[in-house]
Formats: structure tokens, sequence, C-alpha cells
């Protein structure tokens, strides 16, 4: 391999999210699932409760919403996101996590901070004990 790497379409993107499980859903171009007024950017009616791992679903939100950035439901994808904002002076991320192991995980690019996305144990949405 050269190091170079193909750029893929946003819906493209989308499919493969849904083929490796990830729930994905449709969201106005330019926005992060809501507007600047607060309002949803969501192309689905019940928004992210709306969304599919079936790839042929997205392939058709895609084809309607070509522009569409992704959306990931976290909770249905077994996903929790941690988003502490490490380029302001006092976020005190370093210090949280210097006596605890976090993994090495997913990363979005070309964002402030280093957004991550864990797997989570199901239990831990319920509350129950292991």
């Amino acid at each position: 391999m050269d190091g170079s790497f193909q750029v893929l379409p946003l819906g493209e993107r989308a499919v493969i999210y849904a083929e490796k499980g990830l729930h994905v859903l449709p969201v106005h171009a330019g926005t992060k699932g809501r507007h600047e007024d607060g309002s949803s950017a969501h192309h689905l009616p019940r928004g992210h409760l709306d969304a599919s791992c079936d790839p042929a679903t997205v392939r058709q939100w895609w084809a309607r919403w070509p522009d569409a950035n992704i959306g990931l439901n976290l909770a249905a994808s077994g996903l929790v996101a941690l988003d502490p904002d490490t380029y302001k002076p006092d976020c005190g991320w370093h210090g949280f996590i210097a006596d605890k192991t976090v993994p090495e995980t997913l990363r979005p690019c070309g964002q402030k901070g280093f957004p991550k996305r864990h797997r989570c144990d199901s239990r831990l949405e319920t509350g129950s004990q292991p």
C-alpha cells in the first residue's frame, strides 16, 4: 500500500457503517443534527429513533438526500461518545484520565479536540450488575 486513501462520498460511508451494524441516519448538510436555532436538522420524522443499520434503507436515504451528513444513534449502535474539549485550557481531561485506562477507539477527523466513540456494555444502560 502506498499510503494513499480514497475519500468516499458520505452516502457510501453511511452504507459501510450500516453494514458494520451501526444505526445511521441522514442529517441536513452543514449541521450536526441541530440548526443554529436549536431545531432538529434530521431528515427523518423521529430523528435518531428512525436510524437504521439496513444497507438498503440507508442507500435509499442517500439517494434522496445525497449531501446529507451522517448521524449515528449511539445507544442503538452500542456506542458511547466522549467529547472532551482538550483545546480549552480548563478542560481537565488529562487529569481526569490520569488513573484510568482509556482504550484506543474510533476517532472522527477534522475536529477540534478528539471525540471518541466506544463500544459499551448493554448492562450499563439498564443498570444491571455483571
